[in-house]
């Protein structure tokens, strides 16, 4: 969604260059441009202040044991005699 959002406000913005390229109404070329950056804002604020965060090790073994414990769980409430008899 916000590399769409970027795409459209920079479309937007080159739409608006060449409405004013063109000699065509500044208030048209005044909305684009305000459109565009609604867009441009709207997408820096879906990225968030962190960016891409990768999982540590210990929290992929966090993550992984209580998948581990879900799973289990489940099963032992589906009554499968493989978890119950702890094979």
């Amino acid at each position: 969604m916000q590399i769409l959002l970027a795409g459209i406000g920079l479309s937007l913005l080159v739409w608006a260059g060449s409405v004013v390229a063109s000699g065509e109404s500044v208030a048209q070329a005044l909305v684009l441009a305000a459109m565009a950056a609604t867009a441009l804002v709207v997408a820096s604020l879906l990225g968030g202040r962190s960016g891409v965060r990768l999982p540590t090790p210990a929290r992929l073994d966090e993550l992984v044991g209580r998948a581990e414990a879900v799973a289990i769980e489940r099963a032992e409430a589906q009554g499968d005699p493989e978890v119950s008899a702890g094979g």
